[in-house]
């Protein structure tokens, strides 16, 4: 259930990202984009997810970045997580 809400999160980020009338929305044709989650790097500001931006819409070329801060992600770290300081 927490991966499906980080999908979700994700899906919604991008979505804020660009300009619907400029490419084809990811429900159309991808609809359980993000396959994976593997492409992430972390640092104390939170953590960050890179795709290539073909993957999300049609006709999209670069990368997209999505960034979560720690404190957008709480809801799905476990009780005990430390959350990172600066």
């Amino acid at each position: 259930s927490k991966r499906r809400q980080l999908w979700e999160m994700i899906r919604e980020d991008v979505r804020r990202q660009f300009d619907y009338s400029q490419f084809v929305l990811p429900d159309e044709w991808a609809k359980d984009w993000p396959e994976d989650l593997t492409n992430f790097w972390i640092d104390n500001k939170g953590v960050y997810w890179q795709y290539w931006a073909g993957e999300v819409y049609a006709g999209c070329n670069g990368q997209v970045v999505v960034h979560f801060s720690w404190e957008q992600l709480r809801p799905l770290l476990r009780a005990d997580f430390i959350m990172p300081t600066k």
